[in-house]
């Protein structure tokens, strides 16, 4: 069968899982989940499996735990963490290969706020600001929108593909859309130069989860969460190009992520 590797988020070790340890509900042979504590007093929190690297990186955060209910009894989903502004993220160390990728973010209470992530490959001087070339400054990132300043060096992020500002202005009415690396795009008055970089996913929903046990997942579909883990999953290759980190960051606005998870695809013999 094959191997998932799963990261999830949580406030405390224990408390509303029937005070369980998350990963001793759904630990197994097939299944290496590893589990983010936000209320620990410092990145990467403490492992509960050995194996790659994982951890938070970022300024401090807020995360709640959700009750079972709240998480449609989807112990992957027992809680969520605040990705917000200053260039939070989330790494999941994975080797190069294919993946069947699953996503789930969104408040355990439903508020329906905007919900947006992107999930990319990169070593984190790739994702520092003012470094090297086709490097993905997190801090700048943004979502774009018509009439929308923007400076130099800042990053709109549309469809997956991450174009860099290389003349500052305003934005027009039509966004940048697919490019390879070097291409150009006048906006308005901006000049957007595309970084080469492709997100492995990209969601954005307006209306995030509007209900209670719900959750924004890797189709930008709002689904029961006692549904995600049936939930149809993105394809994506980790090519080993940027180094092999998965990275789950903010896409201009703050987001309450629970879950990512990818599962290998096993190759015939």
């Amino acid at each position: 069968m094959a191997r998932s590797h799963t990261l999830a988020c949580r406030s405390s070790e224990k408390g509303s899982w029937n005070g369980q340890d998350v990963p001793d509900v759904v630990n197994g042979p097939d299944e290496a989940f590893d589990v983010i504590y936000s209320g620990a007093p410092s990145y990467p929190a403490p492992s509960h499996q050995a194996g790659k690297a994982y951890g938070m990186v970022g300024k401090t955060t807020t995360s709640t735990n959700a009750s079972q209910a709240a998480s449609g009894s989807e112990p992957r989903l027992a809680g969520n963490i605040n990705l917000g502004s200053g260039g939070d993220r989330l790494v999941r160390d994975l080797d190069p290969g294919d993946y069947l990728l699953q996503a789930a973010a969104g408040n355990a209470v439903g508020t329906g706020a905007r919900t947006a992530f992107a999930v990319f490959e990169g070593t984190p001087a790739l994702f520092a600001s003012g470094v090297a070339d086709r490097s993905l400054p997190i801090d700048s990132l943004l979502a774009w929108s018509s009439g929308l300043p923007v400076k130099v060096d800042d990053c709109a992020i549309v469809g997956g593909h991450v174009w860099k500002a290389t003349q500052a202005g305003t934005t027009g009415g039509t966004a940048p859309g697919a490019g390879v690396y070097g291409d150009t795009f006048a906006d308005g008055g901006v000049i957007w130069t595309h970084t080469g970089r492709v997100a492995l996913l990209h969601v954005d929903r307006p209306n995030g989860n509007s209900l209670t046990s719900t959750v924004v997942d890797q189709n930008g579909d709002d689904i029961a969460a006692s549904a995600w883990l049936a939930s149809t999953p993105v394809a994506v290759t980790i090519s080993g190009e940027f180094g092999y980190a998965a990275f789950v960051a903010r896409a201009g606005v703050s987001c309450r992520f629970r879950c990512v998870r990818f599962t290998e695809v096993d190759t015939p013999l």
